[in-house]
């Protein structure tokens, strides 16, 4: 019985010993799109999107009125669901109690 444990030790090992380290398994992560641009390009390019946008009239800028009003809605639906959690509506039944 102790030859056999002492074999299957042994294969065991050997079998440790041959296998390749994780590390050395997977391959870094390459860069890709604008990752491998330098910060200074980057930044360029999505100034120029910026401007474009801006010029094109497909940009927003939320004035304070309107980031209040939003503010107000997000804290009004942040208190339904919460309410919602508390009564433990079904998910299906919460949407339907918020339409």
């Amino acid at each position: 019985m102790q030859e056999l444990q002492n074999l299957h030790q042994t294969i065991v090992d050997e079998t440790v010993a041959e296998a390749p380290a994780p590390e050395q398994t997977t391959k870094p992560k390459a860069k890709r799109g604008f990752a491998l641009l330098d910060k200074d390009t980057l930044k360029s390019i999505s100034k120029t999107g910026g401007k474009a946008a801006q010029a094109s009239q497909r940009a927003h800028r939320f004035n304070s009125e309107e980031a209040a009003r939003a503010g107000k809605l997000s804290g009004i639906a942040r208190k339904n669901i919460a309410r919602l959690k508390r009564e433990q509506m079904e998910p299906q039944e919460a949407y339907k109690a918020l339409a």
